[in-house]
């Protein structure tokens, strides 16, 4: 994702893909284009301005928050110069089905989720 220590993130798979995809869930979308590729950040400009046409209402983002709130931890497979990460938790604290990749120059994270 991302070759920096910013906003606390460190630079390695696990922490750059929690930090994105909590970021992703509740629209943050400056904190989740600092964390990806240019690629990705195209595509969350496209869907930035798709959601800001209708804006979330309060409880809604409320909602999302207490959500990304459960997101506690990244495990990543990390094979040469990419890892495929999974998120954990749910409200159960089940694994989440948030499988992310990223790719090692500076780990930025690439494409959404699968």
């Amino acid at each position: 994702m991302l070759a920096f220590t910013q906003c606390g993130v460190s630079n390695n798979p696990e922490a750059v893909s929690l930090a994105f995809v909590k970021a992703i869930s509740i629209s943050d979308f400056k904190t989740a284009k600092n964390l990806c590729t240019e690629e990705t950040a195209t595509l969350l400009n496209i869907l930035e301005e798709q959601l800001g046409k209708t804006p979330l209402p309060a409880d809604k983002l409320a909602a999302l928050k207490k959500e990304s709130a459960l997101l506690k931890s990244s495990t990543c497979n990390t094979t040469g110069e990419k890892s495929v990460c999974t998120i954990c938790c749910n409200e159960n604290g089940d694994i989440s089905q948030k499988d992310v990749d990223v790719k090692k120059s500076g780990w930025k994270m690439v494409g959404l989720y699968r």
